[in-house]
């Protein structure tokens, strides 16, 4: 049986990290992937009050939720296989420049109150952050050493 350098360290030479089982390669995906979480936490509590304090109606904030929603579960779906085919580091990087660049054009249409605009830019944002995250969990389960 061939043992992992980590299990055959000594309990003093490893980190705290490797000894819960985070290797350090994978250290900042998850520093990451709970920046992505809190933020798309904070935004999905703010932004639909917010629409309603500037003149959008309930019906257009569901409307903008269901369209990224459905975007979302598209992106889930083809999120694991992109990794497999492209690499996670690259599907995730594609994934990070495509919420970066809509969530810019979704604050240029909220300040324009340009709804058509928001709804376009918040929906294909929706492919942004299943391709970070699951892109992330593919990475995870090709570099967590086997114990």
């Amino acid at each position: 049986m061939i043992s992992s350098p980590a299990a055959s360290a000594s309990p003093e030479t490893t980190t705290f990290w490797t000894r819960h089982g985070i290797v350090p390669n994978l250290r900042w995906g998850f520093v990451a992937l709970t920046v992505f979480m809190i933020g798309d936490g904070i935004e999905s509590g703010f932004l639909s009050p917010y629409l309603d304090e500037h003149g959008f109606g309930s019906g257009q904030a569901s409307l903008l939720w269901g369209v990224y929603g459905f975007v979302v579960a598209v992106a889930a779906w083809l999120s694991g296989a992109l990794a497999e085919a492209f690499g996670p580091r690259r599907v995730m990087l594609a994934g990070f420049g495509i919420w970066v660049v809509l969530e810019i054009a979704f604050l240029v249409a909220l300040a324009q109150g340009d709804f058509t605009f928001m709804l376009v830019s918040f929906g294909i944002r929706g492919l942004g952050y299943p391709l970070f995250s699951y892109g992330f969990l593919v990475w995870v389960a090709l570099d967590t050493p086997r114990r």
